[in-house]
């Protein structure tokens, strides 16, 4: 589970993600400069200051990926819809994450990252 606030365009924003390897293997990722884990799911909710809300979903076509090396996490994700200003709301977009892992479970990491792409409405 991942919980981040956005800034930027469209605007200010808090974003929650469900992601999981489930039964992927670990395999070497070119982009990772070694081994990672393809994401088997990665759903996504965006919720705007007016409440507003994007949902998206990891597209199919190109899955994302989890490095086990120092190279940033990719999430490519497909815009399915949304509420609001954003109801009936397409689109995909690409986020890019660096993160740092913070105490000793190894669970639990501060991440920093872009997300670049467009909204269709």
């Amino acid at each position: 589970m991942i919980d981040a606030f956005l800034k930027g365009a469209p605007g200010r924003a808090q974003f929650r993600v469900l992601a999981a390897g489930g039964d992927n293997p670990v395999v070497p990722i070119p982009e990772c400069g070694g081994v990672g884990q393809y994401f088997a799911f990665d759903d996504m909710v965006i919720t705007f200051e007016d409440l507003s809300m994007i949902f998206a979903k990891q597209d199919p076509d190109n899955p994302g990926w989890n490095c086990f090396t120092p190279e940033p996490a990719v999430a490519n994700m497909v815009i399915t819809g949304g509420t609001g200003k954003y109801e009936g709301a397409g689109g995909n977009y690409r986020g890019i994450f660096e993160g740092t892992t913070v105490g000793d479970s190894g669970a639990l990491i501060a991440e920093t990252g872009t997300i670049k792409g467009w909204i269709e409405l």
